[in-house]
């Protein structure tokens, strides 16, 4: 998929109201997904209060600032339809229909800018996340969020992507790690401060087979590759996952804390 073409494709997600059938984090009726969890756990430990102000970058439907209580909250996403759906579950936040190119002409700043699972999607992520840094006052933070692959899951797609081209998901163009956001970050005047990582359990936990099962017998099949011995993969990992190192850095998103 083209990412040209991704606003049609999150369109349709939106407008038939399967946001747990495609995001993950939103599986079997989570509500609060735990990257936002931690997010607001963030904010609260750096002092965000009633008086400050936030942007959410991809704000999808609004869910994050809808349970974030501050003086001003303002969402920006390129769905008209999820911006709808926003609209109703919280009129009192503020929404503007828009991408990467409007950030340079807001003309505003902010105490708190959050962008979850979006830098993997946009053509250019570097000068996305630096517009963001901008638009962020000196003494604020960015909180962001990107797919990880630094665990059992990751090692499997990347060989399977960097070797033979097959990616993970047909909408995301960037592997982002921890290395590419500090490089992403030089000279901004803003580093990482904080990194961690959210839902071993997709990663090589209890959730992992049933995930990428059905993820890699549809991108192996995509790519016209033999797609049989899926299972046979899976299963060698379920029995093995054990011995394999599962800590704050090995789950499915991670979070960075940007000052």
């Amino acid at each position: 998929m083209e990412n040209k073409d991704l606003k049609n494709y999150y369109d349709k997600i939106y407008k038939e109201g399967k946001r747990g059938d495609h995001f993950l984090k939103y599986r079997d009726g989570i509500d609060i997904p735990l990257d936002h969890k931690i997010a607001y756990e963030w904010l609260f430990r750096e002092g965000f209060d009633s008086d400050a102000s936030a942007l959410d970058f991809g704000c999808g439907e609004g869910e994050f600032l809808q349970k974030l209580k501050c003086k001003e909250r303002l969402g920006i996403d390129y769905s008209e339809i999820a911006l709808d759906n926003a609209r109703e579950n919280d009129p009192k936040v503020e929404f503007l229909l828009g991408n990467e190119r409007d950030l340079h002409s807001l003309g505003r700043s902010f105490d708190a800018i959050t962008s979850f699972g979006v830098l993997e999607h946009v053509d250019e992520p570097e000068q996305v996340l630096r517009a963001l840094v901008k638009l962020c006052k000196t003494d604020g933070v960015l909180i962001i969020s990107c797919p990880s692959f630094i665990n059992i899951r990751g090692v499997i797609w990347m060989t399977l992507q960097l070797l033979f081209d097959v990616p993970m998901s047909l909408s995301d163009k960037h592997f982002l790690t921890p290395t590419d956001i500090k490089v992403f970050l030089k000279g901004t005047g803003k580093s990482i401060v904080e990194m961690l990582s959210v839902d071993n359990d997709v990663t090589q936990g209890d959730y992992f087979s049933k995930d990428m099962t059905r993820r890699l017998t549809n991108a192996l099949s995509d790519a016209e590759l033999p797609n049989d011995k899926v299972k046979k993969l899976i299963d060698w990992v379920d029995r093995n996952k054990q011995y394999f190192d599962t800590n704050d850095m090995t789950g499915s998103n991670m979070l960075y804390l940007i000052k």
